[in-house]
């Protein structure tokens, strides 16, 4: 059982026009192309959507996987990924209030980019401590549940942004020392003091580059090769 109540408000990113000049204090991880998700692993697993609907039941196939894993909770991004590797949105939308399809060309995995709880909640500790335990919580993990590459150089932070395709949708920059509880203190906000659509006041922020908006039946991008190989199926 979380040792708080879910589901929670999930941190939010604010964008930037351009990578930092140096990593400096940051952490830069992909911004993959999917859907966020909280997931509470252990014996009673449960995925929860950002706005806190339950998507246990249209992504049955991931819960299970989670139930593997030691009690935690981890925030990440669901996303299908092809045979071939490559990540497609499209065929995430297929799973919209659905279940799994016999002979789908894609699996749904879980790409987890923070531990904000094991037995206890972890969100007080700065994201390098939180990164270090997540690596520890899937150390064993089914392939189907992973953790997002993370650097602390510019010049592998600037090759994912390059990237930028159906699968990868830009880049996220991490203060390493921040913790989760701090940040959720105090948000930040868009260069021109006002906060981006969709975001609430009081939640914990990052900053994300991304490029401008483009269609989701752009061509599928592979999942970034710092990442574990996780083909379909």
């Amino acid at each position: 059982m979380a040792p708080f109540d879910l589901p929670i408000g999930l941190a939010l990113a604010r964008p930037i026009d351009r990578l930092p000049a140096s990593a400096g204090r940051d952490r830069a991880e992909p911004k993959l192309d999917g859907w966020r998700g909280l997931l509470a692993a252990g014996p009673a697993a449960r995925l929860y959507s950002r706005h806190g609907t339950d998507l246990s039941r249209a992504f049955s196939d991931v819960v299970p996987a989670a139930a593997e894993l030691p009690p935690c909770v981890l925030d990440g991004e669901v996303i299908a990924v092809l045979r071939t590797g490559a990540l497609s949105f499209a065929r995430l939308q297929t799973r919209s209030g659905k279940g799994p399809k016999p002979g789908a060309d894609f699996t749904v995995q879980f790409a987890a980019f923070d531990a904000l709880a094991d037995d206890t909640d972890r969100r007080p500790l700065p994201y390098l401590e939180r990164h270090e335990l997540l690596l520890g919580l899937l150390e064993n993990a089914p392939p189907t549940i992973w953790p997002v590459p993370m650097t602390d150089n510019l010049d592998q932070a600037k090759a994912w942004f390059k990237s930028l395709g159906g699968g990868v949708e830009g880049c996220v920059s991490k203060p390493a020392a921040r913790s989760w509880s701090r940040s959720r203190r105090r948000p930040r906000v868009s260069r021109a003091g006002r906060r981006p659509a969709g975001c609430r006041a009081g939640r914990p922020r990052c900053r994300a580059v991304r490029p401008g908006r483009r269609s989701r039946g752009a061509a599928a991008g592979r999942v970034p090769s710092a990442a574990p190989g996780r083909g379909g199926g």
